[in-house]
């Protein structure tokens, strides 16, 4: 009997230490601080407001339901610019350029200083940093902006259509380097190319013919090239650019030369092996879904409203109801820029004042027919050339080649 008191005495003992442990232990974990908070992406912080920018942006017209199509990417996709660990300053900021939707600024983005996020998260094992790593030297950027308030769903759902470009390698040899869109103001920024087509061309018709003939012999067949294989990519993609023209592409460099001037450095460069075209300016871009189905990435209500510049689009845009481009409208477009590279302006340049006048001339089908003979003249002097030009420039979209087709007809 004792022994049997003494056993449950015992047990009564441990169970009371072993509530006395547990109250303890429970105690102990109401005095432990609690662990650091997981850093929240920006993208995260935001996706309501992003549905709803992507909701507004698959849809020209108000009238039109604002679903999201289930082939659109998640809001997740789009690519978003750091600014934890970068800034920039818009405020001494260069301005590129302006259109209906966007202003560019040229500036410089720099290492940000004093994240208040970072400082809640507890300090790691000190690690031995470079001089790279303290002095990090500021890379020259261009930041679109939008220009008003409807603008963000169009800018939005362009950084979708760059995010899906961007994630491929191959891009940057075809594409302006997309760094991302800045949640702060709605702005895409990419690398800063201060130089279009459009600049090159006008410093090209600076010097004299002869000269200009001698640098288009071997620059012309280069950039052709570039261009139509980079827009053979974009197909291959299943992306529609819908705004080709000379302004929307960007002329660098492949080598680290410093020069700016590259129609001054190609003069000494008899394979322009160092320019390089680049396609930017996404904003009436589509992507397919397969075959000619697109899927409307913009929100451009339409083409007279600025998707698609009027000297630049194909004769089956200008029409009512404002078809949505195609692989074949973008075949077409960049026929006319290059007819424009070739001939130093465009073949419609007379009929700008008189938008009637050049509606009529796009629909004709026959652009080179509205060019001056001097101009002409510019493109017969570059022997070979003219045929090739002219078979993207066909009336019926059935007609022209694909980029593809087109990138293997280039003349030898």
């Amino acid at each position: 009997m004792t022994r049997s008191l003494s056993v449950t005495k015992s047990r009564s003992l441990v169970k009371a230490e072993s509530d006395t442990g547990t109250n303890i232990s429970m105690a102990a974990k109401n005095i432990t601080p609690p662990p650091t908070p997981p850093l929240r992406r920006s993208s995260e912080l935001r996706s309501n407001d992003a549905d709803l920018l992507l909701s507004l942006s698959l849809n020209r017209g108000s009238h039109r339901s604002t679903e999201i199509s289930p082939r659109s990417p998640p809001v997740s996709s789009v690519k978003v610019f750091d600014t934890s660990s970068n800034t920039y300053n818009l405020e001494n900021a260069q301005v590129a350029g302006a259109g209906l939707w966007s202003t560019v600024y040229l500036t410089e983005s720099y290492p940000s200083v004093g994240n208040p996020i970072a400082e809640l998260t507890p300090p790691s094992t000190p690690q031995r940093l470079s001089l790279d790593s303290v002095v990090a030297k500021p890379r020259a950027i261009a930041v679109k902006v939008p220009a008003r308030g409807d603008a963000q769903s169009v800018l939005t759902a362009e950084a979708h259509i760059l995010s899906y470009i961007a994630a491929d390698p191959w891009s940057q040899a075809h594409v302006v380097q997309f760094h991302g869109l800045d949640e702060r103001n709605g702005a895409i920024i990419m690398d800063a190319i201060p130089q279009t087509l459009d600049t090159f061309i006008e410093k090209l018709e600076k010097p004299n013919e002869d000269v200009r003939k001698a640098r288009m012999a071997h620059l012309f067949p280069c950039v052709a090239r570039r261009l139509v294989e980079g827009l053979a990519w974009l197909h291959l993609k299943g992306v529609v650019h819908g705004d080709i023209k000379p302004s929307n592409i960007l002329v660098g460099q492949r080598s680290s030369q410093s020069s700016t001037d590259i129609v001054e450095m190609i003069a000494d460069d008899p394979d322009a092996k160092n320019i390089a075209p680049l396609y930017c300016d996404f904003s009436a871009s589509l992507r397919t879904s397969g075959g000619n189905d697109a899927v409307n990435s913009s929100s451009a209500p339409s083409k007279v409203a600025g998707a698609g510049t009027w000297e630049y689009l194909a004769p089956e845009l200008v029409t009512l109801g404002s078809p949505d481009p195609t692989h074949a409208s973008d075949v077409y477009a960049l026929g006319i820029t290059l007819l424009t590279f070739l001939m130093g302006v465009s073949p419609f340049a007379s009929m700008r004042a008189n938008r009637f006048m050049l509606r009529h001339a796009i629909k004709s089908g026959e652009p080179l027919r509205f060019a001056h003979d001097g101009e002409l003249n510019k493109v017969r002097r570059l022997e070979g050339w003219e045929g090739w030009v002219r078979s993207a420039l066909a009336k019926k979209p059935e007609a022209r080649p694909t980029a593809k087709e087109w990138l293997a007809q280039l003349p030898e």
